[in-house]
């Protein structure tokens, strides 16, 4: 795909709106306390459905849904709710590439307090093991996450997407205690702040499909048909 759009010229870009959808591939919380050798997983999941709106000035305000899981290992917390924010681009619209600074705010309406027991048991190659477990979580109803990303335009109209984002909960903490057979107690403890790094697609509008969209969606086909049977001819 980067092979291709290497050839797509910047279009007059006409854009007034769009759809934005977005996953996190990665969301770490910010601990002030961690016990050696504990993990907090990799468990987390979240996405976003927002809508866009064009200033002047390279500048664009945005609000959406979002609903974020933030994994601690054997323990999460949840949140769910509306986000809004602005957006400063630095480089001409007609240009593929569209890197930018963001500014959101998320007002999360589910459980303000998460409170579990949990439990379980394993082997580690060598012996039996089994653990319990507390949490003790105070969802923010407000966060402000300032973040930084990229756009690139594979086509006139569509971008794909990538955004790192530091959530910054207001009044939020979080302490998970394990506790081993035969082990002091481990904690883990946050004040509510997490980093996340997303993925995603941006549709605008008005919509548009060029020629030059359709001679770079054909190169991709055929990138994507002809460099495996490339591989396979030189290394027979």
């Amino acid at each position: 795909m980067l092979a291709a759009t290497g050839g797509l010229r910047g279009q007059e870009s006409d854009r007034r709106w769009a759809l934005h959808w977005v996953a996190d591939i990665f969301d770490k919380p910010v601990l002030t306390q961690r016990s050696v050798g504990v993990s907090t997983g990799n468990g987390s999941s979240a996405f976003a459905l927002t809508g866009e709106y064009y200033l002047r000035d390279k500048w664009s305000l945005q609000a959406g849904y979002f609903r974020k899981e933030v994994s601690y290992g054997s323990a999460s917390r949840q949140m769910e709710g509306l986000q809004a924010g602005t957006r400063c681009y630095f480089l001409h619209p007609d240009f593929i590439i569209q890197p930018y600074l963001s500014a959101t705010a998320e007002l999360n309406w589910s459980r303000h307090v998460e409170r579990s027991a949990f439990g379980g048991s394993g082997w580690d190659g060598e012996q039996s093991y089994s653990y319990t477990g507390t949490q003790h979580s105070v969802n923010p109803r407000l966060s402000l996450a300032p973040g930084a990303g990229v756009e690139l335009y594979l086509f006139s109209s569509i971008a794909f997407t990538v955004e790192y984002s530091l959530h910054a909960g207001l009044d939020s903490r979080t302490e998970i205690t394990l506790l081993y057979d035969g082990f002091p107690p481990q904690v883990m403890r946050d004040k509510g702040m997490f980093h996340s790094l997303s993925m995603g697609a941006k549709v605008t509008f008005p919509f548009s499909f060029t020629s030059d969209d359709g001679a770079s969606l054909l190169y991709m086909i055929m990138e994507l048909l002809l460099t495996p049977l490339d591989r396979y001819n030189r290394f027979r």
